[in-house]
């Protein structure tokens, strides 16, 4: 997750790759009659100052665009694509997560999270039983998707601020930035506590992405211009990698692949940085002036640009491919990700 800094507001996209699988289908929630139902995949990108998620075709055609939000500054799917999860920041105090029916494009009730919490990253687990909400107090809630309610709260850091949050391919560790300071808090899922020492990592780590086969955890360092490379088995950063004099790395994604690491730089530096992972060879994508939420697909990537501009790229490991100008003014894209 990020810090923003578009219109003095502070934002966090989500971090994209914890993504798992719901039962949001057995709860009994009926489909709006008259409602077409949706059909292929799409991307959504929360916007900050619109409080509204837009629904946008891969090939970023507009489609619709869903209110009621507070602040929305992350998104996640389930694998089975059919329910969307938003954090609600509400200016870092915010008190629930929307949920989205992605068939009808409509919200369903909010889950209700601990007064003041103020929700910057979620992720859910593979067997879609459980999602974990990092909050900027320090906290990560733990959600039964069953019931939508909140089962518990896990202290990781209570004097500091969470930046991202991402779950492993098999489910078994949750991890959890701090983005007031240097490191990644490592969480059980079978105990729902912090186990280990933190990781060290660089200085005010945010967004992160998780490799498909979970050996790597790529780590984007904020104030320190760097991305650090964790080896998930020995909890321990491996390599360092610069991104470029004047660089905030905000957000981190990884492709199915493994080939390729997309990261976004904001908001003086302002491009997007392609890590190739066979060599850490860097590629420099320009073109953008404050570039936040980033979600792979493929060997591509969509890019949400938290300015007035309103923009959202598509990206190619070496350009960019397609733009689109969404919305009204100053609705400030922040979270995105890609619909499975």
């Amino acid at each position: 997750m990020c810090r923003g800094r578009g219109a003095g507001r502070r934002v966090r996209p989500v971090g994209v790759v914890a993504l798992a699988a719901t039962v949001a289908l057995g709860l009994g929630i009926a489909v709006p009659t008259g409602v077409a139902a949706a059909t292929a995949p799409s991307v959504y990108v929360t916007n900050t100052n619109g409080d509204t998620v837009t629904v946008l075709s891969k090939s970023l055609n507009e489609i619709t665009s869903i209110s009621g939000f507070n602040d929305p500054v992350a998104v996640a799917f389930t694998p089975n694509g059919k329910t969307a999860y938003v954090a609600d920041n509400g200016g870092d105090s915010g008190t629930t997560i929307g949920v989205i029916d992605t068939r009808t494009r409509t919200t369903l009730p909010d889950i209700t999270l601990p007064t003041g919490a103020g929700p910057v990253a979620l992720a859910v687990t593979p067997d879609g039983q459980t999602l974990y909400v990092a909050l900027i107090d320090g906290y990560v809630s733990v959600i039964s998707t069953a019931t939508n309610t909140v089962t518990t709260t896990i202290p990781v850091a209570t004097f500091g601020n969470l930046g991202g949050i991402v779950i492993s391919p098999d489910g078994s560790t949750v991890y959890a930035s701090l983005s007031s300071g240097s490191a990644v808090y490592v969480i059980s899922t079978a105990s729902n506590t912090v186990v280990g020492s933190p990781i060290t990592v660089g200085g005010s780590p945010e967004g992160m992405a998780i490799t498909r086969d979970g050996l790597t955890l790529y780590v984007g360092n904020y104030h320190s211009g760097s991305v650090s490379v964790v080896d998930t088995a020995t909890a321990s950063v491996t390599n360092t990698i610069d991104v470029g004099t004047g660089s905030n790395p905000a957000d981190v994604a990884v492709t199915k692949n493994q080939k390729y690491v997309f990261v976004t730089n904001v908001p003086d530096f302002a491009h997007v940085t392609v890590i190739k992972t066979s060599n850490d060879h860097l590629k420099e994508i320009p073109g953008f002036d404050s570039p936040i939420g980033v979600a792979t697909d493929g060997n591509d990537a969509y890019v949400a640009n938290d300015s007035g501009t309103d923009q959202v790229f598509k990206v190619s490991p070496t350009r960019i491919v397609t733009t689109l100008h969404h919305g009204l003014s100053d609705e400030f894209p922040a979270g995105i990700a890609v619909q499975p």
